[in-house]
């Protein structure tokens, strides 16, 4: 036997045992380091699967069938995974055809018996979620300050724009250092992910919300603050639907 998708595997001991009707039982502990996808579109709310395929390596499935024993099968109830939720074993048995020959003339492709135990874990991700995105939530804030006191005349003319685009810049800082925190912890992948609608929505809301800022600057200096004051607030609304309600709606469809 032969596990498919371990990286590295370690027979640690062996026993073989006569049975009193003449049939005998191997019984093998094998430490091993598997390689598993995992799939993290809807991280930190994600669902994994991890998975260890067993396959007939001397003998085609003709030959040798593997059959799950899902009577006496599962896994330890005292196995805990630190920040996830597991669930039941499955056990899968199928026949993988390799289409080749081995090097060997006039033979055909063959099939082998494969067997699949795995395991549906969840992680436990309301915590990780606050705390990996909260260089996110930071920048939202500020710049929810930002568009906010710019709705407002008298308090746009106190604050002015130059501390408002200090807080800006405050939110790019926050926002490009988490970024860089969830690219160290995160493996790269082709979908578009929970963790992408957050960053690209965070960076577009930023320089959004600038934009705004200056255009509701430049009508004060034309003597419009009417003009100025209708701007700032589309530009709340705008911002508000967009970093809170387009992300809330992939947040919770991520976690349901």
């Amino acid at each position: 036997l032969e596990v498919v998708n371990a990286q590295t595997i370690q027979v640690e001991k062996q026993y073989r045992e006569a049975l009193p009707n003449g049939r005998f039982t191997d019984m093998i502990k094998v430490q091993a380091v598997l390689n598993q996808r995992w799939d993290v579109q809807d991280y930190p709310f994600d669902r994994q699967r991890p998975s260890i395929v067993v396959e007939s390596v001397g003998a085609d499935a003709a030959r040798l069938r593997l059959v799950p024993d899902t009577r006496n099968s599962l896994v330890e109830p005292s196995l805990q995974i630190t920040g996830w939720a597991k669930g039941v074993l499955a056990l899968d048995a199928t026949e993988f055809l390799y289409r080749t020959n081995f090097g060997i003339e006039d033979a055909g492709h063959t099939a082998y018996s494969r067997l699949t135990a795995s395991v549906a874990i969840e992680r436990h991700g309301v915590r990780i979620f606050f705390t990996a995105f909260v260089g996110f939530f930071v920048a939202a804030a500020l710049m929810l300050l930002v568009s906010g006191t710019g709705a407002v005349e008298t308090v746009r003319r106190a604050v002015g724009l130059r501390p408002r685009l200090g807080l800006a810049t405050a939110a790019v800082f926050a926002s490009v250092g988490n970024k860089y925190v969830l690219d160290a912890s995160l493996p790269f992948g082709g979908s578009f992910s929970l963790a992408d609608v957050i960053e690209l929505a965070t960076f577009a809301m930023i320089a959004f919300v600038l934009l705004v800022a200056v255009i509701a600057e430049w009508a004060d200096a034309q003597d419009r603050p009417d003009l100025a004051s209708r701007v700032s607030w589309i530009g709340v609304v705008t911002f508000v639907a967009v970093q809170f309600g387009l992300t809330g709606w992939y947040v919770a469809h991520a976690a349901a």
